[in-house]
């Protein structure tokens, strides 16, 4: 079987079309990367030009550039951590949406490497996930919310974790550049 564009060259007797369609189909492939590449990679604002601010992220620490408003986003979110107690490698349980930050300060998403929002079955997934954590580590792990736990705390209860009533604020919320949320870190009493 010959590709189409041949095809319509041979029953046409030329060759443009397929040298034209061709040349369509690159153009089009290529104006696709350069946007999904450079323009507009996935959540990343601003672009990859945008991506100018070396930060320090995991543990060990690697650089990664990021823009000025994340940037100083996973500053404050370190700071914060740290000036009430964390330790790189400490848990930290994040609701939801925000396992790069749990990874971004050094911390270790106990249990699931990532807890989202969703139905029903998802929030229910997410508190067996928690559950299963031990109690000590659940006891010790800081928490970050986004704003949208309100409807999880009867599950994170039942799961072991006493919030919000277990857990002292770390300082003043701080808003997401990438969802524009109010991110509360919390580390436990």
């Amino acid at each position: 079987m010959q590709p189409p564009l041949r095809g319509i060259d041979w029953c046409w007797r030329s060759v443009w079309v397929t040298r034209l369609g061709t040349t369509l189909l690159c153009a089009v492939a290529l104006a696709q990367f350069f946007h999904g590449f450079v323009e507009a990679p996935y959540r990343s604002p601003g672009g990859l030009r945008a991506q100018t601010e070396p930060t320090l992220i995991g543990v060990p620490a690697t650089t990664l550039r990021l823009d000025p408003a994340t940037h100083a986003f996973i500053a404050a979110v370190q700071v914060q951590l740290i000036s009430n107690g964390f330790k790189p490698g400490d848990d930290i349980f994040a609701f939801f949406n925000l396992p790069g930050v749990v990874f971004a300060v050094g911390g270790v998403s106990p249990g699931h490497p990532w807890y989202f929002a969703g139905d029903q079955s998802s929030l229910d997934a997410d508190a067996r996930r928690i559950a299963a954590v031990s109690p000590l580590r659940r006891a010790q792990a800081f928490v970050i919310t986004n704003g949208n736990v309100a409807s999880f705390l009867p599950q994170l209860n039942q799961a072991g974790v006493n919030f919000p009533s277990g857990y002292i604020h770390c300082g003043e919320p701080l808003k997401n550049p990438l969802t524009n949320e109010l991110v509360e870190l919390w580390r436990p009493r």
